[in-house]
C-alpha cells in the first residue's frame, strides 16, 4: 500500500494488508493523501502495528496539503489491546482529516486526534472493542457524527482543550464510561441543535463530566431505568446516568444547570 505524493488519492482493492501478507510497513503515513477502499468492491482489512513517537500505531495522519482521508477501511490490531488504530497529529499550520466509513477494533484506543486546531471530522465508523474508542485531546477541533462506539473499556473521552461537537452517534456498553468529559469545548447536544446520540448501557455511568462546568448534552438518549442525578460524583456506579466532579453540571434538557 503505497501513497507517492501530496494530493495523490489512493483506491486500494478488496483484500487483507499486513507486514506477512503484502510487506506493508508501519505506521502507515497519511500526508496529504486519501486511502480509500470500495465500499462496493470487497472488504479491505489492514492488521498491523509499528512505532512512532506516539507509541505503536496502524495509520499516522499528519495532515498536510488540502487532501488528508480515510474511507471505507477495516484497521484490526495484531495483538488484542495494543497500539493505536488511528493517530491524527494535527499541528497549527496544518488542514482538516476527513475519516469516514473506516471500523476500527481490538487496539488499545481506536482513534486519537490530538494537536494544534484544525478539523478532524469522523464519521459513519465503527469503533467496538477497543480499550477505549475515540480521544481527543490537545487544541483539536473535532465533529462526531453518525458513529458506533461500543463494547470496550472507555467511548469517548474528550480531554485536554479539545473543542468537540457529538451528534448522531450510538455509544453504548463500554465496560468503564461511555462518556467522559474533562474539556470545557464538548458539545453532546444543545438547545436548537440537540444531540441526537444513544449513550446507554455503560459499566459506570453513561457521561462522566470532569470538566468543573456545564457541559451541554441536551437531546439524547440515555438508559430509562437509571437515576438522573446531578449531585452524583461516583462515576464507577451504573445506578446513574450521569456523575459531575464538584462544581460541574450536566445540561440534558436546557433547565437543568444554573
Amino acid at each position: 500500500m503505497c501513497v507517492t505524493g501530496p494530493g495523490k488519492r489512493l483506491f486500494v482493492a478488496a483484500g487483507t494488508y499486513s507486514a506477512e501478507t503484502t510487506g506493508e510497513v508501519f505506521p502507515l503515513i497519511v500526508r496529504g493523501h486519501a486511502v480509500e477502499g470500495r465500499p462496493d468492491g470487497g472488504a479491505v482489512t489492514v492488521i498491523g502495528l509499528g512505532p512512532s513517537a506516539d507509541g505503536d500505531v496502524t495509520f499516522l495522519v499528519e495532515p498536510a496539503g488540502s487532501l488528508n482521508q480515510l474511507k471505507d477501511l477495516e484497521i484490526v490490531s495484531p495483538s488484542s489491546g495494543a497500539g493505536t488504530g488511528i493517530l491524527v497529529r494535527d499541528g497549527a499550520t496544518s488542514s482538516d482529516t476527513l475519516v469516514q466509513g473506516v471500523g476500527v477494533s481490538d487496539f488499545g484506543t481506536g482513534l486519537v486526534a490530538t494537536g494544534g486546531a484544525k478539523l478532524v471530522s469522523v464519521s459513519s465508523g465503527d469503533f467496538v472493542g477497543n480499550g477505549t474508542g475515540i480521544r481527543t485531546e490537545g487544541n483539536v477541533l473535532a465533529q462526531l457524527t453518525a458513529n458506533r462506539i461500543e463494547n470496550g473499556g472507555s467511548g469517548l473521552r474528550i480531554l485536554g482543550s479539545s473543542v468537540v461537537q457529538v451528534r448522531s452517534n450510538t455509544i453504548r456498553d463500554n465496560s468503564a464510561q461511555n462518556v467522559e468529559v474533562e474539556s470545557s469545548g464538548a458539545d453532546l447536544g444543545a438547545v436548537g441543535a440537540p444531540g441526537n446520540n444513544t449513550i446507554q448501557g455503560a459499566g459506570g455511568v453513561n457521561i462522566w463530566n470532569r470538566s468543573g462546568g456545564t457541559v451541554p448534552a441536551v437531546g439524547n438518549t440515555l438508559d430509562a431505568g437509571r437515576l438522573t442525578d446531578q449531585a452524583n460524583e461516583d462515576e464507577t456506579d451504573p445506578a446513574h446516568n450521569i456523575a459531575n466532579e464538584p462544581g460541574g453540571c450536566i445540561e440534558l434538557s436546557g433547565s437543568d444547570c444554573p
